[in-house]
């Protein structure tokens, strides 16, 4: 009988066992009734069987343990099992922010207002009783579950102290929390280099100027500076370099390390290459004709004033070149002597033109000619001489601003309006003048002296 009893008793429960949860040394609480007479004896993990007063837990694992009694006559009972979970090792308690960035120097976690602490426990062990989580100091919030949130409203600063309990009272390592809120979104600056001006709620740039964008965050610190040019996402290198003429919209995002996004900023710029465009108008009454080649002639001296005008930014210094004193400032009307100015124009842009603008002016008296019917010029320097009925042929021309008048007469007589042709029927030897006068004055006069002859028809001797 007694080895078929021992055998028995060394087969480990194929049912569920009761199940304790201890540590190493502890006395276990186990409680069993028994008659009178009777002595309770254990077996540990298919071991001896031994009487006992008090049972400990072995070393930390898991160990079988079979209860039973055995009366005087030596008779043993029915065996009540357990399996005893000696846990020795503290549990392990984890966290995560849902958004938070942590600052090594200063040991400090920075999270977003309402952000939410998860924490995590386990114990391979025992299991998992409770994990207490106090802020600053005060009474401590119990949570049974391995798993929970804790939210951190309304803290714009605070210290959390958070511990894991299992179910045999080993404590995991208190963890230490210092956490500021930052709900505070990032800052920027836009900084300008080269020639640059505010106007009408855009920035005008120069030839030169580039853009230069820092950002700050005083708490969780920047995480991300975002820019776009135009709709299309743009590097801060590309901003600092000098930029082609036209329209630009910017866009400016930052976003911190705890998820803090600043307002998007917009700026509309202008890059403006264009100097201002010099012109100029008649400052007093002066003569000015259009010949009838549509050539404009202008008579000098003549007084005009000078401006500019610049499309995209008004403001600009307008000079003109004297030749004895250099640049002078053109805030005044200029005298003009010279059929050409040059003038130089510049904004506060710093783009610059110059131009120089010239005028037709005459001051030439108109030609006067005489031909015979050859088409040859007849000289004022040498006596003309011509048979009667030979004609003569006068041309005047003024290859600038036009002829005004046209006059003849014959020796001391009186000016008379000039034909296009001279035929002379009797024999006498005269003066011709013939006096031409332009639009403007300018008058040119010839003389020649023609003697008609009877005899047989010839030229100029």
């Amino acid at each position: 009988m007694l080895p078929l009893l021992l055998a028995y008793l060394s087969l480990i429960p194929l049912s569920d066992p009761l199940l304790v949860f201890t540590k190493p040394g502890e006395e276990l609480p186990l409680m069993r009734s028994m008659p009178v007479g009777t002595q309770l004896e254990a077996q540990w993990n298919s071991g001896l069987i031994r009487q006992f007063d008090t049972l400990t837990a072995p070393m930390e694992g898991r160990h079988y343990l079979a209860l039973f009694s055995r009366d005087s006559l030596g008779s043993i009972s029915e065996p009540t099992w357990y399996l005893i979970q000696v846990d020795n090792q503290p549990p392990l308690l984890k966290y995560d922010f849902s958004s938070a960035f942590f600052d090594a120097k200063l040991q400090t976690w920075w999270v977003h207002p309402n952000a939410e602490l998860q924490f995590s426990a386990s114990d391979e062990g025992s299991g998992v009783r409770e994990t207490k989580v106090s802020r600053d100091g005060g009474p401590a919030q119990h949570f049974d579950s391995e798993t929970f949130a804790f939210t951190l409203s309304n803290s714009e600063r605070v210290k959390l102290l958070a511990q894991t309990v299992d179910r045999v009272g080993n404590m995991s390592q208190a963890l230490t929390l210092q956490i500021v809120e930052d709900g505070t979104p990032p800052q920027h600056q836009v900084h300008f280099r080269g020639p640059h001006s505010a106007l009408d709620n855009r920035m005008i740039l120069g030839v030169d100027a580039s853009l230069h964008i820092t950002g700050s965050d005083e708490e969780s610190g920047l995480e991300a500076l975002d820019l776009s040019l135009n709709g299309e996402k743009v590097s801060l290198e590309a901003l600092q370099r000098p930029w082609q003429p036209g329209s630009y919209q910017l866009s400016v995002v930052l976003k911190d390390r705890v998820g803090n996004v600043a307002r998007p900023s917009e700026m509309s710029l202008f890059v403006d290459h264009s100097p201002p465009e010099p012109t100029w108008q008649v400052a007093e009454p002066a003569r000015v004709v259009a010949n009838p080649r549509g050539e404009t002639f202008y008579q000098f001296p003549m007084t005009i004033t000078l401006t500019a005008t610049d499309e995209v930014f008004g403001p600009y210094k307008l000079h003109y070149f004297h030749p004895e004193q250099g640049w002078l400032p053109a805030d005044q009307s200029v005298s003009l002597t010279l059929p050409a100015l040059k003038v130089k124009t510049r904004d506060l842009l710093g783009n610059e033109m110059q131009k120089v603008f010239t005028w037709n002016t005459d001051l030439n008296p108109p030609a006067i000619q005489l031909k015979n019917a050859s088409g040859q010029e007849l000289e004022p320097t040498q006596m003309v001489a011509i048979h009667f009925g030979d004609e003569i042929f006068p041309q005047v021309m003024d290859a600038e601003a036009g002829l005004k008048t046209t006059a003849y007469r014959l020796d001391e007589g009186p000016m008379v309006a000039l034909p296009n042709v001279f035929r002379f029927t009797q024999k006498d030897q005269f003066t011709l003048t013939i006096i031409a006068t332009d639009v403007f004055g300018n008058t040119a006069q010839k003389q020649w002296k023609i003697a008609v002859k009877r005899s047989q028809r010839g030229t100029q001797p």
